[in-house]
This record gives structure tokens, sequence and C-alpha cells, in this order.
């Protein structure tokens, strides 16, 4: 009526939302599509139909019908890979995707459109056990990716900077012991509901 969708609202009573499988980690990066979205999880590739459903067919096959709701029904790769932890890898160019999976050691391209995109391992050809070094060694740093129009290839870099992890909290009660330190070390506990002085 007023062409406003409120997708930046969550409101329970619209279900204007969608909860993704939670089995394949956190969501890392959403990339539009043609007639969906791409859920790269940290370790699952898989595809969320906008405004459609996929109705199993007696048969064993799927068919797609229209669906009332914004976001659809999430169908995953059959392929075990994922992003792991590092979205900052993730560099698209037409119809390719490029991304790293530092968990399974690879650098992977989604190449064509539609549901007919092929996977390809790029990091198996001939540079399997380069790779296998570089993110066994630095497995909690950052994997830069992009794409070179002019060269027409994808560009990845590792560096040492570690990825930004949420805050540990503790409890209230937890111990901390540091000796010959010079370095600041922070922390967050977790005081609950108690009211009163912090020592």
């Amino acid at each position: 009526e007023s062409n406003v969708n409120r997708l930046n609202e969550f409101n329970l009573g619209l279900a204007n939302f969608k909860d993704c499988e939670v089995t394949y980690g956190p969501i890392q990066v959403l990339h539009a599509r043609e007639t969906d979205i791409m859920c790269l999880q940290e370790d699952r590739i898989s595809y969320v139909l906008a405004q459609k459903d996929v109705l199993t067919t007696a048969a064993g096959g799927g068919a797609l019908s229209s669906s009332p709701l914004v976001l659809g029904q999430q169908v995953a790769r059959i392929e075990e890979y994922g992003i792991s932890s590092n979205p900052e890898s993730f560099a698209s160019h037409g119809d390719s995707m490029y991304f790293t999976d530092a968990k399974r050691n690879a650098v992977i391209q989604l190449k064509g459109a539609g549901r007919q995109q092929a996977l390809v391992v790029i990091s198996e050809l001939g540079m399997r056990s380069y790779f296998r070094d570089l993110f066994t060694q630095n497995f909690n740093k950052q994997k830069l990716g992009g794409f070179d129009p002019y060269m027409n290839e994808f560009v990845l870099s590792s560096n040492t900077r570690k990825i930004p992890q949420p805050p540990t909290v503790r409890e209230c009660g937890y111990t901390l012991l540091i000796s010959n330190s010079k370095d600041i070390y922070n922390l967050e506990v977790d005081l609950g509901t108690v009211i009163g002085t912090v020592k």
C-alpha cells in the first residue's frame, strides 16, 4: 500500500525475518542474486529463496511455488564448505564469487547463474599444500580477498591482523592470575543483578 517493506523492523507479529539453520554456524555473508540470497555461513553455503518456496514432489524432486513471505525456504548446497570466520575474503565479479574456507584449507569459486552454480576448489589446482600451510599457521588471521577486473583474477592476501572476536564475558567470582606482564589486559565481568560495591 505504501511501498514500504519494513525489512529493518523485526516484528514477531509480521514474521518478516528468517531463522537460518544454526548448526551451520553464524551467518558471515549475505549476497543478493537474481531470485534469491546466497547465505555463507561458517560451515555451509546455502540459498534463501525470495518470495517463493520449494515444494517436494512425490517423485522426490522440487517445484518452486509462490510464497507470501519475503524470505522463503533455506536450501543448502551438498558440498561441505563454508566461509569459516573470514567474510573479508569474499569477492564477486559478474557470475563468479570467490571466498576462503580456512577450516578446510580451501579457496573456493562459485561460477554460473541461478541454481546451476558450479563449485570449484581453486586451491587444489596445484597449490593445495601452500594453502594448507597458510591457513593452518594463520587460522585466526585476516584473509583479504578482492577481484582485479584488469587482470581478470581473484587476488588473495593474508596478514598478521587477528580476526575480531567478541569479548569473553566472565562470571562474577572469576579469578585471574597474571605475573610479570607489562601488557594491558581488558576483562569484562558480568555482575548480574547484584547492586553494590565492586572490588
